[in-house]
């Protein structure tokens, strides 16, 4: 593996840290909040925060498993971008004055993911441009 491989998988595996980190630490606080709604929308709320976390750390995974075999795919960045992008939109629409359970649990969501998008969208970028780079081995 090239220096700029390790230094992907580096970004790769600090956005893994980042938004494990923030899943964990809030994971008892959207329980309860989801709870105040009821039990069956409790639920399926937590099951969509894990699956938003999911979806990422799965992303960031097969990116480190496609340069681990010098398969460099751009997409992975502008996957990662695009998610983040949509988290931060839905922390702008929905605030907290929304009582309709649907939209409690989307803003519940988008409130904690939404916190470390800014870093998510710079690591994604860095990312995809470093893929870039390595595309055509130019790096």
């Amino acid at each position: 593996m090239s220096a700029v491989d390790i230094l992907i998988c580096i970004m790769y595996a600090l956005m893994i840290l980042r938004w494990t980190r923030v899943f964990l630490t809030n994971i008892k606080s959207t329980w309860n909040y989801f709870k105040f709604i009821d039990k069956d929308t409790g639920l399926i709320g937590l099951l969509v925060y894990t699956a938003v976390f999911a979806i990422l750390i799965f992303t960031c995974v097969m990116g480190i498993n496609s340069v681990k075999h010098h398969v460099y795919h751009i997409s992975m960045g502008f996957i990662i971008i695009g998610f983040a992008v949509l988290i931060k939109t839905g922390m702008l629409i929905f605030d907290g004055t929304l009582f309709d359970s649907t939209q409690m649990i989307a803003y519940q969501i988008v409130y904690v993911y939404g916190k470390i998008t800014v870093g998510t969208i710079v690591l994604g970028i860095l990312i995809s441009f470093l893929l870039y780079t390595k595309i055509d081995k130019k790096v």
